[in-house]
């Protein structure tokens, strides 16, 4: 599956218009654990490998996730395969037997509002700030353009004019480094 995802910084005052324009589908609490490659550098080759527990209103779903490279300059277009776990515990134990090694825990507050044909999420990111992001999965890169182009106008109509392409993983990172 290909994920067609633009970011973009916020602030309160967005997510009020958000409240106001859309219908709050879900909160979810969400932790990702990022492992880095025991035999590559999947900063120098653009992936990410993630567990990723999510907490909604009554229950609790876990699943792994490999995004591989991004396939463009406008957007946070990348392959995803995302699969269902259910002892997110003992994979990262796994993992890191294997050679995998934790760098990174993002959590965030995400709040899902219904819209048609595509997912439009405000995320409060502990340690980095708010963003919108709106995505939507194609079968393939055929085509995909025209979905990003449409993703783009929509943050455009919003007023959202910083853009961000690093995910969640860099921008920590980054900060992580500059102290």
């Amino acid at each position: 599956m290909i994920e067609v995802e633009i970011k973009g910084y916020a602030d309160r005052s967005l997510k009020k218009l958000l409240d106001e324009r859309y219908k709050v589908a879900d909160v979810r609490l969400q932790e990702d654990i990022y492992f880095s490659h025991p035999c590559r550098d999947m900063r120098q080759t653009d992936e990410a490998l993630r567990i990723r527990v999510e907490r909604r209103k009554k229950e609790e779903v876990a699943s792994l996730t490999y995004k591989g490279p991004r396939v463009d300059e406008k957007s946070k277009t990348r392959e995803e395969i995302e699969v269902g776990i259910t002892d997110p515990r003992g994979l990262k134990m796994i993992l890191e037997r294997l050679g995998f090694r934790v760098i990174a825990h993002i959590r965030k507050r995400r709040t899902i509002y219904s819209t048609e044909g595509f997912k439009l999420s405000f995320d409060e990111v502990d340690g980095l700030g708010c963003f919108v992001e709106v995505e939507e999965k194609v079968k393939s890169l055929k085509g995909y353009q025209e979905r990003r182009d449409k993703l783009l106008n929509f943050m455009k109509d919003l007023g959202i004019s910083r853009l961000e392409r690093r995910s969640y993983l860099e921008l920590m990172l980054d900060k992580l480094t500059k102290g």
